[in-house]
């Protein structure tokens, strides 16, 4: 995880404003996977092909019983992560225009991961706080 110092000033009023009011309400919403589960989203949001891998593959498992709706929440979460990735050129204009399409993919790919890294690291904090209290 990059150091917040080394984080530029406008991913971090993003995170401060956007991404942490969105993750404590996916929180809400959904059932939060255990602390394990959300240990792993950490550790793996370091680096976006990680973090990408990860939500897909606990995405695609097979749960059933008590963890049934671990399907659910990753399909939301990647959803989440597909649509903050739409934002991040769209919505939030991090991508300057009129760059090549290669220039362009460039510069989402550098800035994306960061959104994602921010998004996740509130998420699993207001999770592990829904899961201390007992959801």
């Amino acid at each position: 995880m990059a150091p917040r110092e080394q984080i530029p000033q406008s991913i971090l009023l993003l995170s401060d404003n956007v991404l942490y009011p969105e993750a404590v309400a996916f929180a809400k919403k959904n059932n939060m996977p255990e602390n394990s589960q959300l240990n792993g989203l950490l550790e793996y949001s370091s680096q976006w092909s990680d973090l990408n891998l990860f939500v897909r593959k606990q995405g695609d498992r097979n749960w059933t019983g008590k963890k049934d709706y671990y399907k659910k929440f990753y399909a939301d979460l990647k959803s989440t992560l597909d649509e903050l990735r739409n934002r991040t050129k769209n919505e939030f204009n991090l991508v300057p225009t009129g760059l090549t399409r290669r220039e362009e993919q460039d510069k989402l790919s550098e800035v994306f991961p960061l959104l994602a890294q921010e998004y996740i690291r509130h998420l699993v904090a207001e999770a592990l706080l829904k899961n201390a209290k007992g959801k």
